[in-house]
C-alpha cells in the first residue's frame, strides 16, 4: 500500500523550520526604515550626483546651497536659475560644522544661515565635510548620533565616517 500526504511530524516539523527563520529575519525587515540622519545622507547624495550630471550635461558650474534656517538643501546654477531640486533636513538633524576645502564656514564659532559648494563644469565637487548630530538617537552615549560625512568630489557622493 502506497503512502499519501505527510505524516503529523514532518508537517511539524516544516512548521518549526519556517517559524524559525521568520523569527530571525522579520527583525531585519522591521528595521529597514533609516534613521534620519541616514535617510537625510541617502537625499543628499541624491541630490549632489544630480548637480554632478547637471553640471556636466550644461557644461554649467552648479551649486548646491544649504539653507540652515529654512532647514533645506537646494541645488542651484552657478547664474542663480534654482533648479526644481531640493531635500528637506529633518528637524533631528544639527549641522555642528561645516567645511569646505578644510575650512570652517562657521568661521570662530559664528553660525552662518547658508553655506554652498560648488560643482563644476566636468561634475567633481570641492572638498567637503559635514559634522552632523542626529538628535533622534537616543542614547546614554553623549558621542551617540554624532558622525562626519566627507563628500568624494569624483563621485559626488557623501559617505558616514
Amino acid at each position: 500500500m502506497k503512502k499519501q500526504g505527510f505524516t503529523i511530524i514532518e508537517l511539524a516539523i516544516v512548521i518549526f523550520i519556517a517559524g524559525l527563520l521568520l523569527t530571525i529575519g522579520m527583525p531585519r525587515f522591521g528595521s529597514m526604515n533609516p534613521q534620519p540622519g541616514e535617510q537625510f545622507v541617502i537625499n543628499l547624495n541624491a541630490l549632489t550626483q544630480e548637480g554632478a550630471r547637471a553640471a556636466q550635461y550644461l557644461s554649467k558650474v552648479q551649486k548646491i546651497i544649504f539653507d540652515f534656517m529654512a532647514h533645506k538643501v537646494e541645488l542651484w546654477d552657478i547664474d542663480g536659475k534654482r533648479a526644481k531640486k531640493f531635500v528637506t533636513m529633518p528637524d533631528a538633524i544639527e549641522i555642528k560644522d561645516f567645511l569646505i576645502n578644510q575650512k570652517s564656514q562657521f568661521g570662530q564659532g559664528v553660525r552662518k544661515d547658508t553655506a554652498y559648494f560648488l560643482v563644476n563644469s566636468q561634475g567633481v565637487t570641492q572638498d567637503v565635510k559635514i559634522a552632523l548630530a542626529d538628535h533622534s538617537i537616543k542614547s546614554l552615549d553623549s558621542n551617540a548620533g554624532s558622525y562626519d560625512i566627507i563628500l568624494n568630489p569624483i563621485t559626488a557622493k557623501f559617505n558616514v565616517v
